[in-house]
């Protein structure tokens, strides 16, 4: 617990010692903690999904939906926990270029995490992770997208 508590507080410390005005240090904090939060969220729901799959190999796989949703949901969070976990470096970056393929990375991972957790919710309601996880990638995409951070964190277009 010691050494999470010191790599988050490091984490943040990094995040606001480059320099830019407040609402710039706001914008990098909130999307570069969503960023790493959705990403773990994520990793532990593709490694729960992965299990699911193999687990269950036989036909209610296929039949019961609270198996079945294993097969729409664990592709799309591994392929959002990628480009969450991408766009982290790309979006620090100091090549304008490069951090706009970052926020795109951001905006698409949030979208799909949210596409591929919520209807999980409502299918498998034995835990409230899928949920939680709805809301990290919805607050991740919003966070993005919110015209001020969006100009903060992607600058001005090189030339």
């Amino acid at each position: 617990m010691i050494v999470i508590v010191i790599g988050l507080i490091s984490y943040f410390i990094v995040l606001l010692l480059k320099r830019g005005d407040k609402l710039e240090k706001i914008a990098r904090l909130v999307v570069f903690t969503l960023l790493g939060v959705t990403a773990g969220q994520i990793n532990v729901l593709v490694m729960h999904g992965i299990k699911g799959i193999f687990d269950n190999p036989d036909a209610p796989l296929l039949t019961d939906p609270a198996n079945a949703i294993y097969g729409f949901e664990t592709p799309l969070n591994l392929i959002a926990m990628l480009m969450c976990i991408f766009a982290i470096p790309l979006l620090a970056n100091d090549n304008a270029k490069r951090r706009t393929l970052g926020w795109f990375f951001g905006v698409i991972g949030g979208i799909t995490v949210a596409v591929a957790n919520f209807p999980t919710h409502f299918i498998r309601l034995v835990t409230n992770d899928f949920l939680l996880a709805g809301i990290l990638g919805a607050a991740l995409a919003i966070s993005l997208l919110i015209p001020a951070f969006k100009s903060r964190l992607i600058g001005k277009e090189e030339s």
